[in-house]
């Protein structure tokens, strides 16, 4: 009996110092939100031209292009969520848990424009209230505006964070990262949610404040088991 506490034990130290690895690194990369100087860029026109082609045909195949927007983002953005048992990065058209999304993303990071805004969406198009699981909608899980290079915590936050909401019929759930450039800054606009949902749709808000496409983004899933 001895033995098998101490096997335990020793399991629990093992899995607590491995959470323990992980976090540290996670709090270290969001002192600053950029992990290398690549992450900064002077132009647009500096993204490869492989990595825009990849995140256009990724966004094609999960129908995020024209379910969720007309055209894809430029490049990718990055995101880690501080999660129940462990950190959790966004990987594009990874799958993440219930679990590791409890709280808000802790830290973003794209490659910036320094000193440029912008506006940042966490979004589906996969909800719906129905009983039939008919009338797929946008559910907008946060909304940011005002965000100084990529430092999400410098933002205003117009729609505060909301866990993802499973739903059965649907299967696999996708959930989109879009990062919009702003052209100035965005007065804080007074929203509430109407039940679970906002009262806009992200093309009715992109429009208003003149975002254009999406410039940056990323996309996971979550499965209904």
């Amino acid at each position: 009996m001895f033995h098998r506490l101490l096997l335990f034990a020793t399991i629990f130290q093992l899995i607590n110092s491995q959470y323990d690895k992980e976090k540290d690194e996670c709090r270290n990369s969001s002192e600053t939100c950029t992990p290398n100087p690549d992450d900064i860029i002077d132009t647009q026109e500096d993204l490869p031209w492989e990595e825009r082609v990849n995140m256009a045909t990724r966004f094609f195949n999960h129908k995020l292009v024209p379910d969720l927007i007309g055209l894809p983002p430029r490049s990718r953005c990055h995101a880690w969520f501080p999660g129940l048992l462990k950190p959790a990065r966004v990987v594009v058209g990874g799958e993440l848990a219930r679990r590791d999304l409890f709280y808000p993303p802790h830290n973003m990071s794209w490659k910036y424009i320094p000193d440029h805004l912008y506006t940042v969406f966490l979004t589906t198009p996969d909800f719906t209230t129905t009983t039939n699981f008919t009338n797929w909608r946008q559910l907008h899980h946060l909304l940011l505006i005002n965000v100084k290079n990529c430092y999400i915590d410098t933002g205003d936050i117009v729609l505060d964070y909301l866990i993802p909401q499973i739903v059965r019929a649907a299967g696999y759930t996708r959930y989109a990262f879009l990062v919009y450039e702003q052209p100035d800054r965005i007065p804080v606009p007074q929203i509430k949610r109407n039940g679970l949902n906002a009262t806009f749709t992200l093309k009715q808000f992109v429009q208003k404040h003149n975002l254009g496409n999406p410039k940056f983004g990323n996309y996971f899933f979550i499965y209904y088991e």
